[in-house]
């Protein structure tokens, strides 16, 4: 019977444990149930706190980034400032060039036109001239056919000259020889008187 007492005793022992297991359980799971939602909600306090400090830096960064992107912008701007300022430079500088060229080449124009002209007034000229002297080479050997004629004339002249020299000695030979008849002629008269 105290075998039986024991087994009753521990029996209800163990009844009683897992009554008040189950109440101290009950109790325990709404004790830590709260217990849970605090630690999940620190937890996500934490999370929070954790994105929060992500989002600061990232902000930090990023204002960081914006700064030193308006700074580039303000020094692009300044480049861009400067470098239409340089355009409009260049652009008048090209401008200025292209009138100078067109000047130039106005002014080559003229020069070409000029030296064409100098050109076309030199070989007129120089036709002028060679017609001068096509007129004095014509002039040169009409004067030549000239005195080749004359020279033939003088020729024949001289040979008629000569002729006539020839004839003139044999007339004067003639009247000598008519002088001497007379001369003897008058001496045998006188000789015979």
């Amino acid at each position: 019977m105290i075998k039986i007492k024991k087994y009753l005793i521990v029996s209800g022992v163990a009844l009683l444990l897992l009554s008040a297991g189950a109440g101290v359980k009950s109790f325990a799971d709404s004790v830590w149930s709260g217990h849970v939602n605090v630690s999940q909600t620190k937890s996500d306090i934490d999370t929070l706190v954790s994105r929060v400090q992500n989002k600061n830096t990232q902000l930090t960064s990023l204002n960081s980034q914006l700064s030193q992107a308006t700074n580039d912008l303000n020094t692009a701007k300044g480049n861009v400032t400067s470098l239409t300022s340089q355009l409009a430079s260049l652009q008048s500088q090209l401008t200025d060039a292209q009138n100078q060229s067109a000047s130039y080449q106005a002014q080559i124009q003229e020069k070409i036109a000029e030296t064409q002209q100098a050109i076309s007034d030199g070989n007129n000229k120089v036709a002028a001239k060679q017609q001068e002297v096509d007129a004095a080479n014509n002039k040169l050997a009409a004067a030549q056919q000239s005195l080749t004629d004359l020279n033939n004339k003088l020729t024949t002249l001289q040979q008629q000259v000569d002729a006539g020299k020839k004839d003139s000695s044999d007339l004067s030979d003639a009247i000598k020889d008519v002088q001497q008849l007379q001369q003897y002629a008058d001496s045998a008269v006188q000789n015979n008187q």
